[in-house]
């Protein structure tokens, strides 16, 4: 197959953090709508009631708990760098 080809009887993965400058949500959704894979929208956890900004230490909380119950998988739309760790080594395992 040449190199520019997606073999689609490939298993895709299950864990996926979509980035990008826009439409990362949109994207992320899309793709978790089709796959059935759980959405988990950083937007949402990391903004609170009037775009506060949720600590750090309780959106990776969160973040932690919502892909922790997705043992089958899961989506995010990532932007937060202080939660790049945390998706790298879920989506890795």
């Amino acid at each position: 197959m040449p190199p520019n080809q997606v073999d689609l009887d490939h298993p895709l993965p299950r864990k996926v953090a979509v980035f990008g400058a826009g439409g990362k949500s949109s994207l992320a959704r899309a793709i978790s709508q089709k796959m059935n894979l759980k959405f988990i929208e950083l937007d949402w956890i990391n903004h609170m009631p009037g775009w506060q900004i949720r600590p750090p230490d309780d959106a990776n909380r969160i973040v932690r708990e919502r892909i922790e119950s997705s043992p089958d998988g899961w989506i995010v739309d990532h932007h937060t760098p202080y939660l790049c760790q945390l998706i790298y080594q879920k989506s890795n395992r």
